[in-house]
């Protein structure tokens, strides 16, 4: 948590995840503060602005304002390098919703361009800074449940979008780049770097098309550890709620955790560890604020980030060489550096 003067920052961005994650999170956030919005969409800037009391501006006002340091992008992932970079070249910070962009291409881009601004970019992958999460991350440390052998996670939901909505789209990527990245990330910070991806998919709702709506992958790590991840934009709409489960199995242990019926759960070799956490789903509101938080003292230069935007590029990796095997049926392997 940052002891300088709070950063002013702009919303860039006022959809789903913009209005129900991001925007909420400026109001319990310390070291930020949030001096405007945008979005193409007037109504939905309004809508937020009525709410957070930020001014409604442009893209480029903001961009010409030197009391906004650093903004926040939300806008849909195909804008996502378009949007960042004016904003490094206009020497603002970036904090840009996950996948850092939709091709490694211009994830490096953005990398070298805000390496040479000597600027901070930071991808949203907030399920770091839920404490869900980081429960999970500190047992595994610790060895609670011994050698992670097998983990399965699961996202899934019922996308409130329209039929012609972008993320529907081959740019938007579907399920697989907008909820499948968060699988991807999950797998590489919890049991390490994988090196092979086979992915299945299958288009169950008439939106669906190019990615589809329904995705199953598989992770290999080494000989002896597998994770499978499951992204789903294919549940009924009276299901709606965004919700996930995750399982890790040990040599010694489970963990577990499921959005919809409560906490983590510990089942280790003295038994079964009561609940610790009250049962929220996806991912804690204050997760939000905390990733804000986190990226101010990045910004102020007394924190490292807990993930470059280089190591974020790398799920987004995971998720291309998910789509690469959708479409040749086979596994596709992932050595090297990006």
């Amino acid at each position: 948590m940052t002891s300088n003067p709070p950063i002013g920052m702009a919303l860039i961005g006022c959809g789903n995840i913009g209005t129900l994650g991001h925007a909420p999170a400026f109001a319990s956030a310390v070291g930020v503060s949030l001096l405007a919005v945008s979005d193409l969409n007037p109504s939905r800037a309004e809508n937020v602005s009525a709410i957070t009391g930020a001014a409604t501006r442009s893209l480029e006002e903001i961009l010409a304002d030197p009391a906004i340091e650093a903004v926040d992008v939300a806008v849909p992932t195909e804008e996502h390098e378009r949007v960042s970079s004016q904003a490094l070249s206009a020497g603002k910070h970036v904090l840009v919703e996950k996948p850092i962009t939709t091709s490694l291409e211009g994830a490096e881009r953005l990398v070298v361009q805000a390496a040479q601004e000597n600027l901070t970019l930071m991808v949203g992958h907030v399920r770091r800074f839920d404490p869900r999460y980081l429960a999970i991350a500190a047992e595994l440390a610790a060895g609670s449940v011994g050698t992670p052998r097998y983990m399965r996670r699961a996202e899934r939901q019922w996308l409130p979008f329209s039929g012609d909505a972008w993320s529907w789209s081959g740019p938007g990527g579907g399920v697989l780049m907008d909820v499948g990245v968060h699988v991807a990330d999950l797998v590489r910070w919890l049991l390490g770097e994988p090196t092979t991806v086979y992915a299945t998919t299958r288009h169950i709702r008439p939106e669906a098309r190019e990615w589809g709506d329904h995705v199953f992958v598989t992770f290999g790590l080494g000989e002896s550890v597998t994770a499978v991840g499951e992204a789903s934009w294919a549940h009924p709409r009276s299901f709606a709620t965004f919700y996930g489960s995750l399982e890790i199995v040990g040599t010694d242990g489970i963990l577990n955790l499921r959005d919809a019926e409560g906490p983590l759960l510990i089942i280790g070799p003295d038994g079964v560890e009561h609940p610790r956490f009250g049962p929220l789903l996806s991912t804690i509101p204050a997760a939000f604020s905390a990733q804000l938080e986190h990226f101010a003292s990045v910004i102020a230069g007394e924190i490292e980030p807990h993930q470059t935007a280089s190591d974020a590029a790398r799920s987004l990796q995971a998720c291309l060489a998910a789509a690469e095997s959708v479409e040749t049926g086979s596994p596709v392997s992932l050595t090297g550096p990006i």
